[in-house]
Order: structure tokens, then C-alpha cells, then sequence
């Protein structure tokens, strides 16, 4: 044994001399040999010994190899048929390290050097390598083919900086003046793992002196990062060939501490995989099981399967995809158990299921018709065709099906009452009889019963314009006039309303009496916001909302009853709660035009499934009653009585008489008809404020644009806007006294032209700016230009001193940007609904439902608003109460038996605060609000 270490010491002081002469330049070779004496005893027993003499004569050889070697250099010495699973050296010195291997038993290597602990991050740093050819120390010659290096570099920490290059070259400057390139690709874009492969490089043999220098200086960009360790990847094709040799040194300086140096063997694996469905009897049917060898694997192969009960051994194949063909006769999976190349044992990984059902029909097709409807049953096969089946007809007979060669069928069934589908048998090509399964039930629904709309009556004429009569039993419309905004007239539900959600469409008939032609637009409407027009003649659903009708022609209009939206959350109406149809003439028809209302009715039923509930809000209607909870009620001011001047009034379902509640103030959108926007511009249609409070805890009040004569509610533009905003604050004030209205919690609301009038309007002077809370506009805003909303803005929009304001829809309005530099807070929302409507506020919707806080919070917290408290007492210093306390002309508030008042919800700025009873009125005081005011007032009935 002592004769073969001291034989093994030589060895190696030998190579490391010899070697020494071919290094490039200054470098170091750490040489990892396995010499022929070693494969001698390449078995378990010669390991174990080997092993143990490596770790004994170890130093030994090194302090005969250091002593052979230029100074500050080391050559150690490494066995690679010993554990490489992962071996880590730290190096003292300059260094470089040689790979080679003889055997397979080195599969794949690994060789790393840890650029921070080497202290390589002062300069650019230079990496390379040779290929020396497997019998001999010289560079590799003989040209037989490329190896493949594959170079990563494993993510830790921060980037490198950016003052760093990495080289990877071949040197040309040994003694044989062979030249060696490096090439390859570094990709720009690495994934995030943790180890990035930045390319493959091909040692080739090339001309002479022939020298490459692949420059990947943009590692800062690829991610590479600070602590990387950077490392070739070496295929066995390059080991078993050659050996390799790698060195690393700085640039700048020539010198650096030496990099730890990693190794391992990295273990490949033969892979099962496959898997998909059969059935049963289909002798026919074959599937693969695919097997894979590693790459780096040498044929012939061999591999060993079970399907759990019997193995199978394959031997002699030599392609590396191989596919072993299977027709299981039930669900099995196949696992791999054994595999092996030239060189001995792979490891195994994967299993292959196929999943093999028994042939079989199902029958389905559950589905409600109605009654004289025919619906679709469908029969699903699984084995092999031709099927056949029979099944139970709703007739009490059997009905047999042969020949089919799909593995789908569809038949059609007319039950005249409710009935239950079975199969009675089924076969395929191999079978007489497979399973059957499925019993789908037809329901049978009695039509949905005939809607009349004959008499049409009773009708309304829209203006006064227009004139009716029945003539024949067929309503006869003529338009007196030819100027004036859409004459027209309704024709209204017997019983209130008309339940039409069973129906697809309603068509309205129409025939033009007349010898010019008309253009009509025709409308189905629900309570409050809620019409739909129609939808073009043809019975499309697209098209326009009117048709126009030649001299003595008769057309229809078909109105679509269940369409929605444009985010197809929520239908334009609910048909359940149309309550008129609305013909209207275009303006400028020419006079004396005569129409005839033939017939009206109804076509293509619906099924229950056909139309869901809309979940909208239904707005109650405006009545001419005494206000009560729960009522819209129509209501005029005193000084108003002799004009048609009106607003209407709302009271929550929970108001009781004596509690105070906040208001919501809303203004009507301009007369406006879209398809999706029935908008009458008439008080008693808005629906804003029922939306937002979904009619509890909360006042609607909506008012009029006073008309330029102050004789009518003004249905376009602004009518008089001065005396529009005087009747605001007189109704405002009337209905906190009367109705429990708060003071102190008195919002402003609209849509369209009511969105514009909430700082056209409600901005227009001090006096009306200083009544409201909060601001909610939707589609449109003040300043967008509407009727001279453009002028004057900027002084109307600064009188909102910092009190909030809630935007719907509003993304290109001009208070978008003009609402935050005033310093007022402002929160925007889009609805989805995709169309010039208000009916977002009836439905449940994100937008809706965040608004609805906003007005909850706003109201608690009056945000950009102060108070005014204190006591008043009299003479003796006895606190009063029922003093009436008041600012500006909606702001007041009595004391209470304490003598306690608050006045809150104050826009900031000078006030006048006034105090009065029955018997005193105390002298007035002046104040500059803002902020929070304590306001005692003593010797008030002196």
C-alpha cells in the first residue's frame, strides 16, 4: 500500500510540474485527475480504501506539489469517483481548477467560484477556460465534435455595480498555439429563478492563434446580482472526452483572494409520463406510455414498468423518447420502476394514468316550455359506434334509435304536460347493452295569458298642441300646430299599470292619415325615471327610437322590453311596471298631421328564466294628496297658487312628526329622448334623491326651473334662474319649518341639466350657496358650457368654501379639476351604466352605494362647515328657551329648556346671527366665521 501512495505522490508532483509550463500567463491549475491506477480499483471495496488513504497522504502530496510550483500557488488533488454531491473548498491563493473524467459515473459537474467572498467587486474580473484532450495533458485537438458549457449565475442579493465587466475567453498563448473560441448567446431577458442560465458556450477547435472574447459587461441589467456565485455547467459529453480547466483573476490588478470553488454531481433521471381516456370492450384502442432518457445518458437503454401488478422489462433501446403502446382494459397506472444506460443505473421519476371508463348513454335535456312548444333532449355516448337507444315517450310508447355514428344525438319531444325522459336500453358496436343513465323533466307552462289594450283609453294629450278622439272604435291623434316641443299624447293602463315581462317585445301600430309624413318617436314608461323607446321598425334592436311614416302608410314600431344597459348589470325598465305608452310627434310636424292607433299588443313569450327581476328601485308616483310617509306629493308655494308653478315632496317611509331629517334638493334634467334616456324635464320624474335614500331617513324635495314668466315649470334650459333660485329658499325654508326638514342638513342633487343647476343654481349667490352640505352632480357639472353655464363659473364654483363634493360619471367636467383647487374635498365614481341616464341611482351598484355613504357621512360630520353655540338667558341670568336663533335665510334653530342652541352646518365668511321671541327681538351680531363659535347672549328680554 505504501509503494502505491508513494506511486500516486509522484503522480501528481509530476502533472502539477509539467502542467505548470501550459497554464496561461500567471495562472494557477488546481488539477482534479482521475489517473488510470485509479480505475483499477473503481468498485465499493477500492472506494472505502481509497478514501481513507486520500485523507491520510493528502498532505503529504500537497507539500510535494507546492514545493514544485511557483510561490503563493497551490495544486490539489481530487478523486472524482469519491461523494461530489456538493463539495466546497476554500483556496489561499491565485487559483484555477481542472475537471476530467474517465468514467460516467460523473454525470454532470459543477464548478462555481463566489465572486464576493473572493473580494472580485474592486475590478473587472476575467473567467476562463481550456479543454485538454482525455489522454493527455495537451489541449484538445482532434476536432470530434463541440462541447457544450453552460454557464449560469445564481441570484442572491443587490446588482452588481456598473463599473464591473466579466470576460469569459481562451487563451493563446500556450506552447502548442492551438486557438479554442468560445461561442454562444447571452440572452437581455432572464427569468426570476434562482439560478439564470445566461447562455451556452461551444469550445470548438478552430485556426490557429484564432482567439475570441465574449463580453457580457451588462450583467447589472440581467439581473445578476451582488453575492452571485457564477459557475459553468459541464455536460458529460465535455468529461467524458476531455478534461477542463477554469481560472479566475482581476483585471485591474493581476491579483485576487481566491474564490471558493464549488463542485457536484448532479444526478439525471429516465421520466415516465402519458395518461388519457379509453373505454371499455374498444380492443381497438391504443395509447402510448412515453418514456425519456436524459440527455446525457449512453444507449443502449433499458427500463423497467409495472401497472401495479406485473412488471415489465424492456431492454436494447436506443432512442432516447420511447413509447410503449397500452389498451388497458380498466383505469390503471403505470409507474416506472427501473432504468439503466450503458454506464449502469438512472434514477426514475413519473407514472402514467389512464383513466377507462365503461361504455355507456346519457339522456339530458331538462327544460320548461310552454304549452304547443317543442324542446331538444340530447343522448351522450361513450364506447364505440354505432349507438343505438330506445327511450319512453310522454305518448306511453317506446321509440327505438339506431345507427348513430357520433357520439352526440339530439332529438326533439312536444309534451302536452309536465314530463319525466328516460332511456329503456343502449348498445354500441361491442356491446348489446351499456349502462344508461339520465331522466330529464320537461315542464310544460300554460301561455302567459293575451294583454288588452283596447279601449285606448284612457289617454292624455302631452300638450296642447295635439287633439284626440276615437273615431271607429281606433284613436285618432292630430297636431293642431306645427311649432312647440314634441306634441304627442299617452295612452295609460286601465288598471295603473300593465305587467309585461312575460313578452319579449310590444309592437304599436300606426297608420299616417295624413298627406304629408310624420315622424314619431314611441315610448313605454314606468313610474319616475323609466322609459324605454323604440328600437327601429324591422324588429332589430337596433336602430333609432322614431320611424317615419309616409302619406296614408301604415307601420310598427316595436318597443324591446327587457333591454340593458351598457355594463349588462341592470335593464333599462322593469317591464313589470309600465304604466303608459307615449307617442310623441317630432317638432316641427307639420299642422294638422293626422295619425290612427290602430292596435297595440304584445309578441314572443317569455319564460320565467327569460326575464330575472331588474332589483331597481320603483320610484312612487307624484300624487296630488296631503304629504304623508312614503308619498310624493305635489305642492305649491303661496305666492305661487295662481301660476303652474309647483314641486313635489317627499317623506320617508320612518317620518314622524316632531324629528328632525337632512334634505335632499334635486333639479330635473333638460326634456331629452334616447333610447336609453326617457327624460321629461318635469319635477314629478326625477329620481335622484328616492335613489340615494331608497326612500327612508331622508326628505326629497325637487324644484322647478321657474319659467321666464314665472307662470310654468320650465322643462328646457333656465327658464328665469334668479327666480328659480329664490323659490329654492323660500321651499327649502318652508319645509324645515313644516316637515321636520334639518337646517343643518340640506343637500343639493341632479342629473344632466339638474347636475349643471347644482352651481349654476345652487352657487348662483351668497344667500342660496349658503344653505347646502354637500354637492352631488352626475353627467355634467357647472361651467361645461350648456345655455351660458360657462360664464361666470369660476366666481360661483368659489363658493364652496371647502364643503364637499361627490361627482358621478363626470370624468370630462370641467368641476373635476376646478372643485379640488378651491380646497373643497372631492370624490368621483364612474357607474358602468354606459348610457345618459339617472337610472344608476336605482340600482345597487358600487358607484351608488358608495354615494349613499358619502351622504351618511356628510351628514354626521358636515365636513368644511362650522357651528355657532351658546345660552341665552335673561336678566336674572335664567337660561330662555324656545328663543328662535337664526343666520342667513335657512340656518335656525330654537333654544332648549336650558337655553342651549347650535347652529351648525355654516359655510365659513361673515354672518349676521340674529336672536327673537314672541315678545324681543335682540340687536343682531356680526361675526367672521371660521371656526368652531361660542355666542352667549345675556339680558335678552331687558
Amino acid at each position: 500500500m505504501l509503494i502505491l501512495f508513494l506511486f500516486l505522490s509522484v503522480n501528481v508532483y509530476t502533472k502539477s510540474q509539467r502542467n505548470w509550463h501550459n497554464s496561461p500567463g500567471s495562472y494557477v491549475h488546481l488539477y482534479t485527475t482521475l489517473d488510470t491506477s485509479f480505475n483499477l480499483f473503481y468498485n465499493a471495496v477500492m472506494k472505502t480504501i481509497l478514501f481513507l488513504c486520500f485523507s491520510l497522504w493528502f498532505p503529504l502530496t500537497t507539500a510535494l506539489a507546492v514545493s514544485a510550483v511557483p510561490k503563493d500557488t497551490v495544486n490539489v488533488f481530487f478523486s472524482t469517483y469519491l461523494d461530489m454531491n456538493t463539495k466546497t473548498t476554500d483556496y489561499s491563493a491565485n487559483t484555477s481548477i481542472r475537471i476530467a473524467s474517465k468514467t460516467n459515473f460523473f454525470r454532470y459537474g459543477i464548478v462555481g467560484f463566489d465572486l464576493k467572498e473572493a473580494g472580485y467587486f474592486r475590478d473587472k474580473i476575467e473567467l476562463g477556460f481550456q479543454v485538454y484532450e482525455a489522454a493527455s495533458d495537451d489541449y484538445f485537438k482532434t476536432g470530434t465534435g463541440d462541447f457544450p458549457v453552460a454557464v449560469y449565475a445564481l441570484k442572491r442579493k443587490p446588482t452588481l455595480p456598473t463599473n464591473y465587466n466579466i470576460f469569459f475567453n481562451l487563451p493563446t498563448d500556450n506552447p502548442r498555439g492551438d486557438g479554442f473560441i468560445l461561442e454562444g448567446t447571452f440572452p437581455k431577458v432572464l427569468s426570476a429563478n434562482d439560478g439564470e442560465k445566461l447562455g451556452t458556450i461551444l469550445v470548438k477547435k478552430e485556426d490557429k492563434n484564432k482567439f475570441v472574447k465574449i463580453d457580457v459587461t451588462d450583467l447589472v441589467n440581467r439581473n445578476i446580482y451582488e453575492s452571485d456565485s457564477l459557475f459553468f455547467f459541464l455536460t458529460s459529453d465535455a468529461l467524458e472526452n476531455g478534461t477542463v480547466s477554469l481560472w479566475i483573476r482581476s483585471l485591474a490588478s493581476g491579483e485576487a483572494t481566491a474564490p471558493k470553488i464549488f463542485l457536484y454531481d448532479e444526478q439525471f433521471t429516465t421520466v415516465m409520463k402519458g395518461g388519457s381516456i379509453g373505454y371499455y370492450g374498444d380492443t381497438n384502442k391504443k395509447d402510448s406510455v412515453f418514456i425519456y432518457f436524459p440527455p446525457a445518458a449512453v444507449a443502449p437503454f433499458s427500463v423497467t414498468y409495472t401497472d401495479g401488478n406485473t412488471p415489465v422489462t424492456v431492454t436494447n433501446i436506443t432512442e432516447r423518447k420511447y413509447a410503449v403502446a397500452v389498451s388497458p382494459p380498466s383505469t390503471v397506472t403505470y409507474t416506472l420502476t427501473a432504468s439503466s444506460d450503458a454506464n449502469g443505473p438512472i434514477n426514475v421519476s413519473g407514472s402514467a394514468t389512464f383513466s377507462v371508463e365503461m361504455p355507456g348513454a346519457t339522456l339530458s335535456g331538462t327544460a320548461t316550455i310552454f304549452s304547443g312548444q317543442s324542446t331538444s333532449l340530447t343522448v351522450n355516448f361513450k364506447g364505440v359506434p354505432p349507438f343505438g337507444f330506445t327511450y319512453n315517450n310522454h305518448t306511453g310508447t317506446t321509440v327505438t334509435v339506431s345507427g348513430i355514428n357520433s357520439s352526440t344525438y339530439s332529438f326533439q319531444v312536444s309534451p302536452t304536460s309536465t314530463f319525466s325522459y328516460s332511456l329503456v336500453s343502449a348498445s354500441d358496436k361491442n356491446n348489446a347493452s351499456i349502462g344508461i343513465s339520465g331522466t330529464p323533466v320537461v315542464t310544460v307552462l300554460d301561455m302567459p295569458a293575451p294583454v288588452s289594450f283596447e279601449p285606448f283609453e284612457p289617454f292624455q294629450i302631452v300638450t296642447d298642441k295635439t287633439t284626440a278622439a276615437f273615431v271607429g272604435g281606433k284613436l285618432q291623434v292630430t297636431v293642431a300646430v306645427s311649432s312647440g316641443a314634441y306634441p304627442g299624447f299617452r295612452i295609460f293602463a286601465p288598471d295603473k299599470k300593465w305587467n309585461l315581462n312575460s313578452f319579449e317585445r310590444v309592437g304599436i301600430e300606426i297608420q299616417n292619415l295624413g298627406t304629408n309624413p310624420v315622424t314619431l318617436s314611441c315610448w313605454a314608461v314606468t313610474n319616475g325615471w323609466g322609459g324605454i323607446g323604440g328600437y327601429g321598425i324591422d324588429g332589430s334592436k337596433g336602430g333609432t327610437t322614431t320611424i317615419a311614416i309616409g302619406a296614408q302608410a301604415t307601420q310598427i314600431q316595436y318597443i324591446y322590453l327587457h333591454p340593458k344597459f351598457k355594463d349588462n348589470l341592470h335593464k333599462m325598465v322593469n317591464p313589470e311596471e309600465i304604466n303608459y305608452f307615449e307617442l310623441l310627434f317630432a317638432t316641427g310636424t307639420t299642422i294638422n298631421s293626422k295619425i290612427e292607433v290602430k292596435r297595440i299588443f304584445v309578441e314572443n313569450p317569455l319564460l320565467p328564466a327569460d326575464y330575472d327581476e331588474t332589483g331597481r328601485l320603483v320610484v312612487p308616483p307624484t300624487e296630488e294628496i296631503a304629504p304623508a310617509a312614503g308619498k310624493r306629493v305635489k305642492q305649491l308655494l303661496s305666492e305661487y297658487h295662481a301660476t303652474q308653478v309647483f314641486h313635489t315632496l317627499y317623506l320617508p317611509t320612518d317620518w314622524e312628526p316632531g324629528k328632525k331629517y337632512p334634505v335632499i334638493v334635486e333639479y330635473a334634467p333638460n326634456i331629452f329622448y334616447d333610447k336609453a334616456c326617457y327624460s321629461t324635464g318635469k319635477v314629478e320624474d326625477v329620481v335622484n334623491g328616492y335613489g340615494i335614500s331608497k326612500g327612508e331617513g331622508y326628505i326629497w324635495l325637487a324644484l322647478p326651473f321657474v319659467s321666464a314668466d314665472g307662470q310654468y315649470n320650465e322643462v328646457n334650459a333656465w327658464g328665469n334662474a334668479d327666480s328659480t333660485a329664490n323659490y329654492a329658499i323660500r321651499a327649502i325654508r318652508m319645509v324645515c319649518e313644516n316637515y321636520g326638514g334639518d337646517p343643518a342638513g340640506v343637500f343639493i342633487a341632479g342629473f344632466s341639466r339638474g347636475a349643471i343647476a347644482t352651481g349654476y343654481i345652487g352657487l348662483r349667490n351668497d344667500k342660496i350657496a349658503d344653505i347646502w352640505i354637500g354637492f352631488n352632480a352626475c353627467q355634467h357639472t357647472d361651467g361645461g358650457g350648456w345655455n351660458g353655464s360657462e360664464i361666470g363659473t369660476s366666481t360661483r364654483v368659489a363658493r364652496l368654501k371647502g364643503r364637499p363634493v361627490f361627482l358621478i360619471d363626470n370624468d370630462t367636467f370641467p368641476w373635476v379639476t376646478m372643485v379640488p383647487a378651491t380646497g373643497s374635498p372631492l370624490e368621483k365614481e364612474n357607474s358602468g351604466i354606459g348610457a345618459h341616464s339617472a337610472a344608476n341611482y336605482l340600482d345597487d351598484r358600487p358607484s351608488t352605494v358608495k354615494l349613499r355613504q358619502w351622504f351618511a357621512d356628510t351628514y354626521i360630520n358636515k365636513p368644511g362647515t362650522f357651528k355657532v353655540s351658546g345660552i341665552v338667558t335673561n336678566q336674572d341670568g335664567k337660561p330662555l328657551s324656545n328663543v328662535l336663533v337664526e343666520t342667513g335665510n335657512t340656518h335656525f334653530v330654537k333654544t332648549d329648556e336650558r337655553g342651549y342652541y347650535e347652529l351648525k352646518g355654516l359655510m365659513r365668511g361673515n354672518r349676521i346671527i340674529r336672536f327673537s321671541n314672541e315678545t324681543s327681538t335682540h340687536d343682531n351680531i356680526e361675526i367672521n366665521l371660521s371656526k368652531d363659535t361660542v355666542i352667549n347672549l345675556e339680558d335678552f328680554d331687558k
